[in-house]
């Protein structure tokens, strides 16, 4: 929407690099076979955009073209582990923002595990690493666990790139989320990691990046 979707498809980094992304677990996507279904970016305030359905509307421009972003879609299902397998189907791949819950990525394709916060023990990481372990039939090779994160809710989104097939995933920290609206200014940095083993890219406004690691 209003070029939103064409940036993000051009350059995803850069485009958490200045634009706040959120994704609610409110989302109720039409997802179709292989788990895929289809996105819009809709702008809620200034550097600040909301993952929506996609819905065709009016152009911006008069020579515009609708781009709409198709997905792989991994849902976040309260007190229970979502896995869903990538692969060359789509170029991205998005879950509702995590406030507690963890990543884990097995060495394959990949396929990615989303493990809700409030499962069972939760509070004990290796019943977090112990539940994707379950769900993904081996233990995860990248993981990452937003419960030490000082975020108060992390934006956790996947890229295919089309030439090498490789999958790069990225998580930006949000700060000020009151219900599914974020307060100007509601960016953090990260710097320490629930491990070495996190194939994630940074991805934070006015901050370089670092630590790029593909899987």
């Amino acid at each position: 929407m209003q070029g939103h979707n064409k940036r993000f498809i051009s350059n995803t980094l850069q485009y958490l690099q200045q634009n706040a992304l959120l994704i609610p677990q409110a989302l109720a996507p039409v997802v179709g076979g292989g788990g895929i279904a289809v996105f819009d970016l809709q702008p809620i305030g200034a550097g600040q955009t909301s993952l929506i359905n996609w819905a065709a509307h009016p152009r911006s421009t008069r020579w515009g073209t609708q781009r709409p972003i198709s997905a792989y879609w991994l849902p976040w299902v309260s007190t229970t582990t979502q896995i869903r397998a990538l692969g060359a189907a789509a170029d991205f791949m998005f879950t509702p923002e995590l406030n507690g819950c963890y990543i884990g990525v097995d060495a394959g394709l990949p396929t990615v595990a989303h493990v809700a916060g409030d499962i069972v023990g939760a509070h004990l990481l290796v019943n977090l690493v112990n539940a994707a372990t379950v769900a993904l039939g081996a233990a995860p090779a990248r993981r990452f666990n937003s419960n030490p994160m000082d975020a108060t809710a992390v934006t956790f989104v996947g890229r295919r790139n089309r030439t090498t097939g490789v999958w790069t995933f990225y998580a930006q920290g949000n700060t000020g989320n009151v219900g599914h609206a974020m307060a100007a200014g509601g960016i953090v940095r990260e710097h320490v990691y629930n491990t070495a083993a996190l194939a994630l890219a940074e991805g934070f406004p006015g901050q370089a990046n670092q630590d790029v690691v593909t899987v």
